[in-house]
């Protein structure tokens, strides 16, 4: 559902999204759709689902996160 009103807003380049989550429902929802995933702060059920793992988001920016998981950049 979050993916259908962000298109509705804009569009969005799949290749360009991450998605950040902090559940293994959540990965799994963003993998479905083709979105990449960090999981921050993971337990080990969320793990299995997640492109990346961390334990905080301090010191991330669109540019470390997109690096980590091979995300295009946008621009």
């Amino acid at each position: 559902k979050a993916l259908d009103r962000m298109i509705r807003r804009r569009p969005l380049d799949l290749c360009t999204a991450v998605a950040l989550e902090s559940c293994s429902a959540g990965a799994r929802a963003a993998r479905a759709v083709g979105i990449r995933c960090a999981v921050v702060a993971p337990n080990d059920i969320a793990r299995s689902y997640a492109d990346a793992t961390l334990t905080t988001l301090v010191g991330e920016t669109p540019a470390t996160l997109g690096a980590m998981l091979s995300v295009r950049a946008v621009g």
